[in-house]
């Protein structure tokens, strides 16, 4: 059952044990059950930067859950429209990128979860088979997964009050969105950068909270870095990039 799948993925992450996932950003069902094969805890389909819409997303929200892979969303704005929509159809949390206050995680909730704990508008849908599972899903007391992403000043200034939020899962650093902030767009080994990366660690570990970051490039070495400086909830790479790596012509 996928909501065993949930209370595990949340059960490792107040154990403070690694959970690996991946990014999604082609519309294939092929390459998603690739990735699905692949092996990961959780995957999230990314509508921020990748080539899916809303006439794809339910057809690879389906096909991942289905194989008992909690799926989530990154989302493309963070309008009340999408996060229900999201919810909608059926998907298990969401990546909120670029927040710059606790109350991004708040709104996001509201929109997600029905009342009385909610605001999302109640009706039937993909999520309670339009009706035919509607006390089902009224009576679901699973909060959705709710990931904020750290990726801009107003974020580091505002990340005390974001840390003590308890609607967040886990916090999750963009590095190139974060290093951007700063005028130094993928300079990850920049003193500055690090020094952030650090603040921020510090700060979750306050909290006791998990943090994750996303490794773009592939690297089981750099897996293991991340994985000891205490990142707990890590994306590792993206379809695309898996592709983009696979699929060069040799030098011969």
């Amino acid at each position: 059952m996928l909501s065993k799948k949930i209370k595990e993925l949340r059960d490792k992450i107040s154990r403070n044990e690694p959970t690996i996932g991946s990014w999604i950003q082609l519309p294939s069902l092929n390459t998603t059950k690739l990735m699905i094969d692949a092996g990961y805890d959780w995957l999230c389909i990314d509508l921020e930067h990748g080539e899916i819409f809303e006439n794809n997303l339910f057809s690879l929200i389906s096909l991942i859950q289905s194989n008992n892979i909690p799926c989530f969303v990154r989302v493309r704005s963070k309008t009340a429209h999408e996060f229900s929509k999201i919810a909608e159809l059926g998907a298990s949390g969401v990546f909120i990128p670029n927040i710059s206050c606790s109350k991004d995680i708040d709104f996001a909730y509201d929109n997600l979860v029905w009342p009385p704990r909610g605001k999302r508008g109640i009706g039937f849908s993909t999520s309670n088979c339009f009706g035919q599972n509607f006390n089902k899903e009224y009576d679901n007391r699973i909060d959705p997964f709710i990931i904020p992403m750290i990726e801009n000043q107003d974020a580091i200034t505002n990340l005390h009050s974001i840390t003590k939020n308890s609607k967040a899962d886990a916090f999750f650093i963009g590095p190139y969105d974060l290093s951007a902030s700063i005028g130094k767009t993928g300079r990850f080994e920049d003193i500055e950068f690090k020094e952030i990366l650090e603040n921020i660690r510090d700060a979750i570990k306050k909290e006791n909270k998990t943090l994750g970051i996303h490794i773009v490039e592939p690297s089981v070495e750099e897996l293991e870095i991340k994985i000891k400086q205490g990142f707990n909830f890590i994306a590792y790479s993206i379809d695309t990039v898996f592709l983009n790596k696979s699929c060069q012509k040799p030098k011969i």
